[in-house]
């Protein structure tokens, strides 16, 4: 299916992850972190509430990034009594962890 591609926000951040694999208590996702005046794209790997970023983007900021692990720490929570989500989308206004 094609999409129309990311949506960036006016204000904020816009956190995209979708499923790439995923087996058992183990997921891989590919993440879109947007931001009005620029785009990163993070793999992340999720395993027992465990978060590893595969291959760090260069100029991800801070915020962005502990925002990125935040999420990705709960939905590693929660994919623990149900299946991995093939996409979900999050957007955090500027200063909100």
């Amino acid at each position: 299916m094609t999409t129309a591609g990311h949506t960036k926000p006016s204000h904020g951040t816009r956190f995209e992850f979708v499923l790439v694999d995923s087996s058992g208590d183990r997921a891989r996702y590919d993440c879109a972190v947007l931001r009005d005046s620029a785009e990163w794209s993070v793999t992340i790997e999720l395993a027992n509430s465990e978060v590893q970023l595969v291959a760090e983007p260069a100029g991800l900021p801070e915020d962005a990034r502990a925002q990125l692990v935040s999420l990705a720490r709960v939905l590693a929570k929660h994919a623990s009594d149900e299946p991995w989500p093939r996409r979900v989308l999050r957007w955090r206004q500027p200063g909100v962890r």
